[in-house]
Protein backbone atom coordinates (compact mmCIF):
# COMPACT_ATOMS: atom_id res chain seq x y z
CA UNK A 1 0.00 0.00 0.00
CA UNK A 2 1.50 2.99 -0.71
CA UNK A 3 -0.12 7.08 0.02
CA UNK A 4 0.88 10.53 -1.29
CA UNK A 5 3.46 11.97 0.90
CA UNK A 6 0.86 15.35 2.02
CA UNK A 7 -1.47 12.50 2.96
CA UNK A 8 1.08 10.83 4.95
CA UNK A 9 1.71 13.33 7.09
CA UNK A 10 -2.24 14.13 7.76
CA UNK A 11 -2.91 10.30 8.66
CA UNK A 12 0.49 10.45 11.06
CA UNK A 13 -0.78 13.82 12.72
CA UNK A 14 -4.10 11.75 14.26
CA UNK A 15 -3.35 7.85 13.23
CA UNK A 16 -6.14 6.85 16.08
CA UNK A 17 -9.14 8.56 14.36
CA UNK A 18 -8.06 7.06 10.86
CA UNK A 19 -7.30 3.59 11.69
CA UNK A 20 -10.81 3.58 12.87
CA UNK A 21 -12.47 5.05 9.62
CA UNK A 22 -13.82 2.45 7.40
CA UNK A 23 -12.52 2.54 3.95
CA UNK A 24 -14.49 3.35 1.18
CA UNK A 25 -13.77 1.91 -2.33
CA UNK A 26 -13.27 5.13 -5.20
CA UNK A 27 -11.86 3.23 -7.98
CA UNK A 28 -8.98 1.11 -9.96
CA UNK A 29 -5.44 1.89 -10.19
CA UNK A 30 -3.22 -0.05 -12.21
CA UNK A 31 0.24 -1.48 -11.32
CA UNK A 32 2.28 -2.03 -14.68
CA UNK A 33 5.34 -4.04 -13.19
CA UNK A 34 2.64 -6.28 -11.18
CA UNK A 35 0.08 -5.94 -14.47
CA UNK A 36 -3.00 -5.81 -12.02
CA UNK A 37 -5.79 -3.21 -11.22
CA UNK A 38 -5.61 -2.33 -7.61
CA UNK A 39 -7.81 -0.41 -5.35
CA UNK A 40 -8.15 3.47 -4.51
CA UNK A 41 -9.96 3.50 -1.15
CA UNK A 42 -10.37 6.85 0.85
CA UNK A 43 -10.31 6.21 4.44
CA UNK A 44 -11.69 10.13 5.92
CA UNK A 45 -10.11 12.19 3.54
CA UNK A 46 -7.34 10.49 2.63
CA UNK A 47 -6.53 8.10 -0.56
CA UNK A 48 -4.78 4.60 0.25
CA UNK A 49 -3.08 2.84 -2.89
CA UNK A 50 -3.60 -0.78 -2.38
CA UNK A 51 -1.14 -2.12 -5.24
CA UNK A 52 -0.77 -5.35 -3.70
CA UNK A 53 -4.21 -6.39 -3.59
CA UNK A 54 -6.42 -7.27 -6.62
CA UNK A 55 -9.35 -6.47 -5.01
CA UNK A 56 -11.41 -3.58 -2.57
CA UNK A 57 -12.52 -6.76 -0.07
CA UNK A 58 -9.39 -8.01 0.03
CA UNK A 59 -7.30 -4.79 0.69
CA UNK A 60 -10.11 -3.91 3.09
CA UNK A 61 -9.92 -7.33 4.88
CA UNK A 62 -6.58 -7.12 5.19
CA UNK A 63 -6.80 -3.38 6.60
CA UNK A 64 -8.87 -4.42 9.44
CA UNK A 65 -6.73 -7.71 10.40
CA UNK A 66 -3.64 -5.43 10.73
CA UNK A 67 -4.77 -2.41 12.14
CA UNK A 68 -6.41 -4.80 15.12
CA UNK A 69 -2.41 -6.02 15.66
CA UNK A 70 -0.91 -1.91 16.27
CA UNK A 71 0.78 -1.25 19.53
CA UNK A 72 -0.10 2.27 20.21
CA UNK A 73 2.73 2.15 22.72
CA UNK A 74 5.40 0.75 20.49
CA UNK A 75 4.66 2.56 17.13
CA UNK A 76 7.87 3.23 14.52
CA UNK A 77 7.15 5.70 11.86
CA UNK A 78 9.42 5.69 8.42
CA UNK A 79 8.88 8.26 5.47
CA UNK A 80 10.71 9.34 1.97
CA UNK A 81 10.88 11.94 0.63
CA UNK A 82 12.51 14.29 -1.63
CA UNK A 83 11.15 17.54 -0.86
CA UNK A 84 12.13 19.67 2.06
CA UNK A 85 8.85 21.24 3.54
CA UNK A 86 7.47 17.46 3.78
CA UNK A 87 10.68 16.11 5.19
CA UNK A 88 10.60 19.03 7.93
CA UNK A 89 7.23 18.46 8.67
CA UNK A 90 7.73 14.66 8.90
CA UNK A 91 10.86 15.46 11.37
CA UNK A 92 8.84 18.13 13.49
CA UNK A 93 6.25 15.32 14.70
CA UNK A 94 5.75 14.16 17.84
CA UNK A 95 7.04 10.43 17.26
CA UNK A 96 9.84 8.96 19.54
CA UNK A 97 10.65 6.47 17.08
CA UNK A 98 10.80 7.56 13.30
CA UNK A 99 13.14 7.55 10.88
CA UNK A 100 13.31 9.56 7.14
CA UNK A 101 15.23 8.21 4.39
CA UNK A 102 16.20 11.86 2.38
CA UNK A 103 18.34 12.62 -0.62
CA UNK A 104 21.68 13.98 0.34
CA UNK A 105 21.18 17.67 1.08
CA UNK A 106 23.39 19.96 3.19
CA UNK A 107 20.22 21.98 4.51
CA UNK A 108 17.91 19.11 6.03
CA UNK A 109 19.95 18.46 9.55
CA UNK A 110 17.79 16.75 12.05
CA UNK A 111 18.47 13.48 14.28
CA UNK A 112 15.92 11.39 12.38
CA UNK A 113 16.76 12.07 8.82
CA UNK A 114 19.26 8.89 6.85
CA UNK A 115 20.28 10.81 4.04
CA UNK A 116 21.44 8.70 0.91
CA UNK A 117 23.86 9.59 -1.38
CA UNK A 118 22.73 9.19 -4.79
CA UNK A 119 25.37 7.43 -7.07
CA UNK A 120 25.88 8.39 -10.68
CA UNK A 121 24.07 5.59 -11.80
CA UNK A 122 20.92 6.00 -10.03
CA UNK A 123 20.57 9.31 -10.84
CA UNK A 124 17.18 8.36 -12.51
CA UNK A 125 16.10 5.50 -10.00
CA UNK A 126 13.18 6.94 -8.06
CA UNK A 127 13.80 7.31 -4.36
CA UNK A 128 11.73 4.79 -3.19
CA UNK A 129 13.45 2.14 -5.14
CA UNK A 130 16.60 2.50 -3.29
CA UNK A 131 15.37 2.63 -0.03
Amino acid sequence: MFVEAKDYIKFLGEPRRYIQRDLEYVKNGYNEEMNIEYPIVMCDDILFYFNHYTSFECANESWGRRKQRIDWSNVFVMFYDERPEYIKEFCEMPYKNKICFAPRNEELEHSCILTIDYKKEQKDEPLYNIV
